[in-house]
């Protein structure tokens, strides 16, 4: 796998995860194909639109505030997968997988004591 792709797959893991509430960091890559399917076919346009406008409290708000992953990802973890997506947008695809990578690490850690 290229670094590219690695870092594509990461953001992608994340953007779902932060999306829907589905723990795509659990997923096996099937799974992970599935699930990017299934949101790529709903309408995600509110929540994408937050990672654009960088607005954490609207994210908070769009996603439910009392949902799983809003009581998991902070301001500066919503901070951390912005940045890992500018990065990998201007193709610094190193720095972008191990910011995306660490912060898939801390969700998981995460998710999995909520």
């Amino acid at each position: 796998m290229t670094i590219y792709q690695k870092a594509a797959l990461i953001i992608a893991v994340l953007t779902i995860t932060m999306s829907s509430n589905i723990s795509a960091v659990y997923a096996s890559p099937v799974e992970t194909e599935q699930m990017m399917r299934s949101f790529f076919q709903e309408e995600k346009s509110d929540i994408l639109e937050t990672f654009e406008d960088e607005d954490y409290e609207k994210w908070k708000k769009t996603v439910g505030e009392s949902s799983k992953i809003a009581k998991v990802i902070t301001k500066d973890k919503f901070a951390a997968f912005i940045k890992a997506r500018a990065l990998a947008r201007q193709g610094r695809y190193e720095e972008a997988v191990k910011i995306a990578d660490g912060l898939r690490k801390e969700i998981k850690q995460g998710l999995s004591r909520v």
